[in-house]
């Protein structure tokens, strides 16, 4: 990250590293950074520190269930509607050190890469249990409470797992596959998304997603360039942008379906939008006729969907993926949230008489936070977010 980015950026109350019965002292913490995405369930972190201490060998005398590192952050300005600092305390298990060598003083400095413990303890733990006829939440649920993912988590964190769609059915942990990978490919499979965020630990369906099903825009979220109050933490500080589609006709990629005709062996290739995934495939009179499933009994056209949620998520992943504007920002702890909707307004061409008025009609509109990095140097803390852009330039809603 760029030196002068931190110039604008937001100052902490407290930035805190602590190793077990151990404070990092401020003076050896160099940098670091913690990322959040909707993608998967781990957070990551990476820490860069200056250990004048050598306080990093202590790591040999610990028993492995005790070789964490918990990072404690505090907004120095309330929160407008709690008033109250946000604050964001995760412990982490350290996946890997490495030495970065200065030539310019004898000060050991450590690049820490870190993964949540909650991560950690799905990714290390193999599991086999089968369950007959249940929902896939149900599933989740049972091996969040197995395992006592709860206490893993801060004190007020949530644990929300909505109900999956699919039907209930038969579902099978197998012994060689980490619960991780059993969860990370079963929610694929379900249509699912499994993700943690300052807040808690999280499960919804991908229908969640809809921008209908979404919350309401905050306006007092608003991020805006050229703000003239420096501790606006939704100041956006630099833009990059770097989306596939043309904002003044954005819309969600359309899929096909085919339904084989037996009578003379041709297939049907019905188009549908995103958002009609899940609406019933429109055939004619004649088309309905022939159009049979495997039991030999005709289809109603009432009962003819496509039935596949995995292939809606990956549908609405692929064009989040390719829609993003990425914004740099002073920042707030717990101001943002991941699938959240936020208002962005970007300066237009300042030559014109409306550039100001208008902004970059381009850019400018509402989005849906996908990623978000926060970042630290010394007591200074900035945010890096990536967001997907859910209306066109004449401000009329993406469907879906």
């Amino acid at each position: 990250m760029k030196q002068n980015l931190f110039d604008a950026s937001s100052k902490l109350t407290t930035f805190k590293v602590s190793l077990p019965n151990f404070v990092i002292p401020a003076e050896s913490l160099n940098e670091c950074e913690v990322s959040w995405n909707i993608k998967e369930i781990k957070v990551e972190a990476v820490l860069n520190t200056i250990d004048r201490l050598d306080f990093l060998n202590s790591f040999k005398t610990f028993k492995p269930e005790d070789n964490y590192i918990t990072i404690y952050l505090e907004d120095a300005k309330p929160d407008p509607k709690t008033k109250k600092n946000g604050i964001m305390e995760r412990k982490f298990v350290i996946t890997d050190i490495s030495e970065i060598k200065d030539d310019n003083t004898n000060n050991k400095t450590h690049e820490i890469r870190l993964i949540d413990s909650v991560s950690y303890l799905l990714k290390n733990t193999f599991y086999s249990k089968g369950y007959s006829n249940v929902y896939f939440s149900d599933v989740v649920n049972d091996i969040l409470t197995t395992f006592k993912i709860k206490d893993l988590l801060p004190t007020n964190a949530e644990i929300v797992i909505n109900k999956s769609k699919d039907e209930r059915k038969n579902f099978v942990i197998p012994q060689n596959k980490s619960l991780y990978e059993f969860l990370m490919y079963q929610a694929d499979q379900e249509g699912c998304i499994i993700y943690q965020d300052k807040g808690g630990f999280y499960m919804k369906h991908i229908t969640d997603l809809y921008v209908k099903n979404l919350n309401k825009i905050d306006t007092t979220k608003t991020y805006k360039q050229n703000v003239s109050d420096t501790f606006y933490p939704y100041r956006v500080i630099d833009v990059i942008s770097n989306f596939n589609n043309n904002y003044n006709n954005l819309e969600f990629p359309r899929t096909t379906t085919y339904v084989y005709n037996p009578s003379n062996k041709t297939v049907f290739r019905k188009k549908q939008n995103f958002e009609e995934l899940y609406s019933d495939i429109n055939f004619t009179k004649s088309e309905e006729k022939y159009i049979q499933n495997t039991t030999g009994n005709y289809f109603d056209i009432a009962e003819v969907n496509l039935s596949d949620y995995a292939l809606v998520k990956n549908t609405y992943l692929n064009y989040l993926n390719n829609n993003i504007t990425n914004i740099v920002s002073p920042g707030s702890i717990t101001g943002n949230i991941l699938l959240e909707q936020r208002d962005i307004f970007i300066v237009g061409d300042t030559t014109e008489t409306d550039g100001h008025i208008k902004g970059n009609e381009t850019l400018n509109g509402n989005y849906i936070v996908t990623k978000i990095s926060d970042k630290i140097l010394m007591n200074k803390y900035i945010q890096n977010l990536n967001f997907c852009r859910i209306n066109n330039s004449d401000k009329t809603t993406i469907k879906g």
